[in-house]
């Protein structure tokens, strides 16, 4: 077997046309070509295993990846491969008799059933794309890191203002940072991280004209995929929050709210407002750059003041609600949700004195509505058709609490993910 050949690729939508035969298994990487359609990256590059002139109709199996290395300790790399499509979740026996996926343990991955000689065919296209990156993406990323006064710390890093926000908690510690010279690929199926790691544990079954990579220290976390249909959060007769006036659904969406609550603050603005940026990035130990959160959709929900007594449903006065949350001059939400560049649901979060009353649910259904809708960043007219509205999230398999929300929000268990740092390395890399 030769060494597979990775071609770039300028025509996202002949791509966008195959991926979307292949949904909901290629949402997130068809939604990230999507957003690169509206909020285009300089330093991203689409790649396949298969010419551009192939396109739509490759032979199988076959693999594209969206590659952007400039954005640092984010999410670098998403890749999709044709064979999953062909997931296989373990299913256990219920009560009453039938059998349906289950991760509750946490120790269950998703896997992917394919003959042998496919394996090796995939694990081969999947180590000449990494092989490709680290010769021909990392090195100017290396280079331009160099011409920065401070390297590559010279980034955006998430750091409270303490005019306005000193009395906030402690922000959450980040993951760590990688090396520049590894790269991060995110939402990788388990069933091809599997194939990968075979790669590493047993390197002899790797022919000597294929690359090698190797498995950098990072987070061991695993998540769970939901999946979420349009009719879960945008049911006929409902749009998004921010509608024309004279849409009356604005109203629906507004009135789920429970008393005292907003999406809006005082001046009528609606969403995460820039200077409230530092706020959502104190709130997750995931790495997140402005810019980037500045490219998606938000939905934000403000109070109007005082204590909330979430068992009673009653808010009384607090001197506290005269604060940076609530001072009418720099009013900050108290619950806010992001849609990801790859559709997925960002930095959902409901401030701990809020929680309780069904934001969390409330947030992610309408910034699905925002994203998904029309006008919104993803859009079907892209391809032409073959979508349900496909969005997603990812929850680390044992939060067990995060899982609920999912649920009670319609989500569907999809397969487990991974968020891995890998190098290659050896003579073999492609060029």
């Amino acid at each position: 077997m030769s060494a597979p050949i990775i071609y770039p690729h300028s025509d996202t939508h002949s791509l966008l046309t195959l991926l979307s035969l292949h949904l909901p298994y290629s949402g997130p990487l068809l939604r990230l070509l999507q957003h690169h359609l509206v909020y285009p990256s300089k330093t991203a590059h689409i790649l396949a295993t298969f010419p551009q002139s192939s396109a739509p109709g490759p032979p199988s199996p076959w693999l594209i990846a969206y590659i952007d290395i400039y954005v640092d300790n984010e999410t670098q790399v998403v890749l999709y491969s044709s064979l999953e499509a062909e997931t296989r979740v373990p299913a256990a026996k219920l009560q009453n008799g039938s059998a349906e996926p289950s991760f509750r343990n946490g120790n269950e991955l998703s896997r992917l059933a394919m003959e042998p000689d496919t394996a090796i065919q995939v694990q081969a296209q999947l180590l000449c794309l990494c092989s490709y990156i680290q010769k021909q993406l990392i090195p100017p990323y290396i280079a331009f890191l160099e011409s920065q006064s401070n390297g590559h710390n010279n980034k955006e890093t998430p750091c409270l203002s303490q005019k306005n926000h000193s009395f906030s908690p402690k922000p959450l510690e980040k993951i760590p940072a990688h090396p520049p010279t590894a790269f991060k690929i995110g939402s990788l199926h388990s069933g091809i991280r599997d194939l990968l790691l075979a790669t590493v544990t047993d390197p002899e079954k790797v022919p000597a004209h294929i690359p090698k990579i190797r498995y950098m220290p990072h987070d061991q976390s695993v998540y769970m995929k939901y999946l979420f249909r349009r009719s879960t959060y945008d049911p006929p007769g409902e749009k998004r929050v921010g509608a024309p006036p004279s849409d009356s659904s604005d109203v629906t969406a507004a009135n789920s709210l429970p008393p005292g609550y907003r999406f809006h603050n005082v001046d009528g603005l609606r969403g995460v407002q820039e200077r409230h940026l530092d706020l959502v990035i104190s709130r997750t130990s995931i790495p997140r750059l402005k810019e980037m959160m500045r490219e998606m959709p938000s939905v934000a929900i403000y109070h109007d003041g005082g204590f909330v007594d979430a068992s009673s449903n009653n808010t009384k006065p607090s001197p506290e609600s005269t604060g940076p949350h609530n001072d009418g001059t720099d009013q900050s939400p108290i619950a806010w949700a992001f849609l990801g560049r790859d559709g997925s649901l960002s930095s959902l979060h409901v401030e701990e004195e809020h929680r309780g009353r069904g934001l969390a649910m409330i947030l992610g259904k309408e910034v699905m509505k925002m994203g998904m809708g029309q006008g919104g960043v993803f859009t079907s007219e892209s391809y032409g058709g073959n979508d349900e509205g496909w969005a997603f999230g990812d929850v680390n398999l044992k939060n067990a609490a995060s899982r609920r929300v999912m649920e009670k929000m319609g989500g569907e268990e999809g397969w487990t993910t991974h968020w891995d740092v890998v190098q290659a390395i050896g003579d073999g890399l492609q060029g």
